[in-house]
């Protein structure tokens, strides 16, 4: 059994009883739900239930590795997928679960929250909460100081061009994967 009391005060200690990444890591990390302000949208579900079929049973191109003779779906499922949805003009046309998951499933998002982000920034631009894309991330998140904090721009940021140094060589203690991964306060490793 994990020690919860030490996994939450330890770096370390999160690198050496975890070291793993996994979706169900939402049950050790805190975590918080995104909720929509009303009215909720929802997407309509697929009125011809044969199309979600016919996209699976689509065949992989031979040329992606380990996908020879295999169609989508056993091409998903060989590949971990838990959740494959196909969404065109607001209509749900196919959606598949794998490996026990379903609908109201709950799993880490991983790079996922990036497509969040930039949607609630959108958001922010919308409703004038944000003034522009390329204003410095300083002008909203005043505790960054540097002036190389004041050279990055939302833009930048949410097109994961902001110029600052990751290093994804490895999953020993000291490369920053890890470190982004299980710090106990990612501001101050920013």
């Amino acid at each position: 059994m994990r020690d919860k009391k030490l996994i939450e005060s330890s770096y370390l200690a999160r690198f050496i009883l975890l070291n793993k990444v996994d979706i169900t890591d939402y049950e050790i990390f805190p975590w918080r739900e995104i909720r929509n302000a009303p009215p909720v949208f929802n997407f309509s579900s697929p009125v011809d239930q044969t199309v979600s079929p016919s996209i699976l049973e689509q065949s992989i191109p031979s040329d992606i590795a380990g996908a020879t003779g295999l169609n989508l779906d056993q091409f998903l499922e060989r590949n971990e997928t838990v959740a494959f949805l196909v969404i065109r003009n607001d209509r749900i046309i196919c959606e598949r679960y794998y490996h026990g998951y379903q609908h109201d499933s709950i799993c880490t998002s991983f790079s996922t929250v990036k497509s969040f982000v930039s949607a609630m920034i959108g958001i922010a631009l919308s409703e004038k909460l944000i003034a522009d894309l390329d204003d410095p991330i300083t002008k909203y998140i005043s505790d960054l100081k540097g002036s190389y904090w004041s050279d990055i721009s939302i833009r930048s940021l949410v097109s994961m061009s902001s110029g600052l140094r990751y290093n994804q060589n490895g999953f020993l203690p000291w490369n920053d994967e890890p470190r982004v991964y299980y710090s106990l306060d990612l501001r101050k490793l920013a």
